[in-house]
């Protein structure tokens, strides 16, 4: 769900850069860009979140990625009973880049650290502060602590 909002959010963006006024017509490719989004945005009804979770063995999995645009987090819940197992999407976060140009290796580090901040809300939210975390990124060097 969390990935609906980006692209209007990097539209947006784009057309502050651009300093467009309001009574300018929108490019072509922009009017494109929302229509292809406003399409999509039907999907959403597909999408259902879980009111309550039991379960025994629990991981919860943080992965987050950047590109020159922007960063986001998203936590997953893998979830055991019995011999069954479950992967429940609980919560996203996304941001679009500064406006001024950011290495990607940054950007990276700035999801992280909203993934960090989420993954946190949401243990503590489950109340559920022995879990097992995992943290998933493309930059090895975020996941082991330098840069």
């Amino acid at each position: 769900m969390e990935s609906s909002t980006l692209l209007i959010k990097l539209i947006i963006q784009y057309l502050l850069k651009s300093h467009f006024s309001w009574i300018e017509e929108l490019p072509l490719s922009i009017v494109d860009w929302f229509s292809k989004w406003l399409n999509k945005m039907y999907l959403l009804k597909d999408v259902t979140l879980p009111r309550f979770m039991n379960f025994n063995e629990t991981s919860e999995f943080e992965f987050v990625d950047a590109c020159k645009w922007a960063f986001v987090a998203c936590v997953f819940v893998k979830s055991e009973v019995g011999s069954e197992s479950k992967v429940i999407f609980i919560h996203a976060k996304n941001r679009v880049a500064p406006l001024k140009p950011l290495s990607i290796p940054r950007l990276e580090l700035m999801a992280c650290c909203i993934g960090v901040r989420l993954l946190n809300s949401v243990i503590r939210a489950l109340g559920a502060a022995g879990i097992k975390v995992t943290h998933s990124c493309r930059i090895p060097s975020l996941l082991c602590g330098g840069l």
